[in-house]
């Protein structure tokens, strides 16, 4: 007698979890954490904005509309980087993107009423400014000192 596969609930779940792990597994890491710090950004602004009974609808999607956007230009280099065969831009355009990700939740965090220390204040101000993050010193760095 022919055995006649049915889908189970179990395999049609296996089988829903196996295509976005395959997909999260397949990215580069400097992507797989920008795609984290989008979703703390996401969370710290909902937080932000209920917290200053701001929420909005249009402010939110346009947010959205911006990380697909970033995650276009990614993608764009990624396909760009494999078709003509150049260094892997991709990575490093994830990685700029992930201190302005790391900016935004950092204000959305003093926004909240959280404080920032001093050093991270400063070197978040320098990368506003310049766009591109502060060159590492050799000196040591004092301790930070509690705000009054």
């Amino acid at each position: 007698m022919l055995h006649v596969l049915t889908p189970r609930p179990h395999h049609v779940a296996f089988a829903a979890a196996s295509l976005p792990a395959a997909v999260w597994g397949s990215l580069h890491l400097t992507v797989q954490i920008l795609l984290g710090l989008m979703l703390l950004d996401i969370i710290t602004g909902l937080h932000v904005a209920v917290l200053n009974r701001r929420l909005d609808s249009r402010t939110g999607f346009d947010g959205m509309v911006r990380k697909s956007l970033i995650l276009c230009l990614i993608g764009a280099f990624e396909i760009g980087g494999r078709v003509f065969g150049d260094a892997p831009v991709a990575p490093a355009v994830a990685a700029f993107f992930s201190m302005v990700e790391i900016v935004s939740i950092t204000e959305n965090c003093a926004t909240a009423g959280l404080p920032i220390p001093p050093i991270v204040r400063d070197t978040l101000k320098r990368f506003q400014d310049t766009g591109q993050a502060p060159a590492p010193t050799s000196a040591p760095v004092p301790p930070a000192t509690p705000e009054v």
